[in-house]
């Protein structure tokens, strides 16, 4: 299991509380005490955070931790204007009034403000957007004012109300007079200044999200606890303390292409038992057995043959050789033995028919009930589990598409490792398919 695997599950092993505990760590071969994710220091992680989930930039920077808004400022994450008023010692959480440098004072001639706003004033045209973006990234807190006083007396193009919207320190007052509508609203969203953290558990998929929810708990714990409380009764009901189910979610969180919602109710449905196989019937009565009638023996003709001589055999070379050696050297054991002759150890193979599913799907009733017989007695049944998830696993989407009732029937008695094979190393649409399928399963 890799490293980033092995966070995910502390973190979601957490979330269980007591019936999770280190024990399922120990049986699932993670150390129960460690990371849950990333680090701050690890630059490239942080990257990684804030290009998967634009928001994270600006929770981190509300935290006004000094080690955070560094790796923000040398990861060239943040604008040149807010990087210098970091580095001056602004804050930018709320309610904060103390000053938390991110290092070394370091001031830059920047633009003067008049010049930033002649430049927003010609954002018109193709290429504009690049233009007016380069000119609102150079904007600090002190020049915000002025650019607000601006547009009230006379209005910024669309381009470039556009760009001073997606600034992080842009005034919340000057953003709503920019515009409400739901396209501005969707701009706002792709540059992170708007959405929860909950909203990464419905778009990014669980690794991701995994990872996002790990490096929140170092850099902006203030954020999780709306979405640990949607996660927590979901990990508590679903997985819990089911040994089984906890190591399906091991396996495919790796390449799981869904959500983290839907991995942990995935994981549940694979390692559910299914429905107990029902017992056999057996008669009151059993039918007496009736004795065949004997038949007589038969006859032997006793003839008496002629016994048939052998044919003379012709002595092989090592024979003859021998019997030389024997009269030149007047030894009885001169010559050595011949070499013994080596037959080849041969494996018999075991040739099983390959079953298509157009096959199964033509009788879903006998294969049923096949399926249920070898649910019930586990040392039976082999080939005809083997052979339902060899055509499952083989079958075309399309295939899987048309036959999706009688794959609900057949994926009930299999085991959870067959059940959990259908989502490794596969194509997003088929994981998508069989994500849907095993959410209808009966539990």
């Amino acid at each position: 299991m890799d490293e980033s695997t092995a966070r995910g599950m502390r973190y979601l092993l957490g979330l269980a509380g007591a019936s999770g505990g280190p024990w399922i760590c120990t049986r699932l071969g993670i150390a129960p005490e460690g990371p849950v994710g990333p680090e701050v220091k690890d630059g490239n992680s942080v990257a990684w955070a804030v290009r998967t989930v634009p928001q994270v930039r600006v929770w981190m920077l509300q935290q006004d931790d000094s080690e955070a808004n560094r790796m923000l400022c040398r990861m060239g994450l943040l604008s040149a204007g807010v990087t210098e008023d970091v580095r001056s010692g602004l804050l930018f959480g709320p309610g904060r009034q103390e000053a938390v440098p991110a290092g070394p004072t370091q001031r830059s001639e920047l633009p003067v403000t008049s010049g930033l706003i002649r430049r927003l004033r010609k954002a018109e045209g193709r290429g504009a957007l690049a233009d007016a973006r380069a000119a609102a990234e150079e904007l600090r807190r002190a020049d915000w004012p002025l650019v607000a006083a601006a547009h009230r007396e006379h209005p910024y193009p669309g381009y470039a109300r556009w760009a001073l919207a997606e600034q992080v320190d842009c005034p919340a007052e000057l953003r709503a007079e920019f515009g409400t509508h739901p396209k501005f609203e969707h701009r706002l969203r792709q540059a992170g200044l708007t959405g929860a953290l909950v909203d990464c558990l419905t778009t990014s998929t669980a690794r991701d999200a995994l990872r996002v929810l790990g490096l929140g708990r170092v850099a902006f714990r203030a954020r999780l606890a709306e979405s640990e409380d949607i996660l927590r009764p979901l990990v508590e009901r679903e997985l819990g303390g089911n040994e089984a189910a906890w190591a399906v979610l091991a396996e495919l969180l790796p390449s799981f292409a869904g959500t983290l919602s839907e991995l942990i109710t995935t994981a549940a449905a694979i390692a559910s038992p299914g429905p107990e196989p029902a017992p056999e019937r057996r008669p009151v009565a059993e039918p007496m057995e009736v004795p065949l009638p004997v038949s007589p023996a038969p006859v032997e003709h006793t003839v008496r043959r002629r016994p048939v001589p052998p044919a003379p055999v012709e002595p092989s070379f090592w024979k003859v050789l021998t019997s030389f050696l024997r009269r030149i050297t007047g030894s009885p054991t001169a010559a050595a033995p011949a070499p013994e002759r080596r037959q080849a150890v041969r494996t018999p193979v075991v040739r099983r028919p390959v079953i298509e599913l157009g096959e199964i799907a033509a009788d879903p009733e006998g294969w049923e009930d096949r399926l249920r017989r070898a649910a019930a007695h586990p040392g039976e049944g082999g080939d005809d589990i083997r052979a339902v998830h060899q055509a499952l696993t083989v079958a075309r989407l399309d295939q899987l598409r048309r036959c999706r009732r009688v794959a609900l029937r057949l994926v009930v008695w299999l085991p959870p490792k067959q059940r959990a094979s259908f989502l490794v190393r596969v194509s997003v649409e088929r994981q998508r398919f069989w994500i849907a399928l095993f959410a209808k399963l009966p539990r």
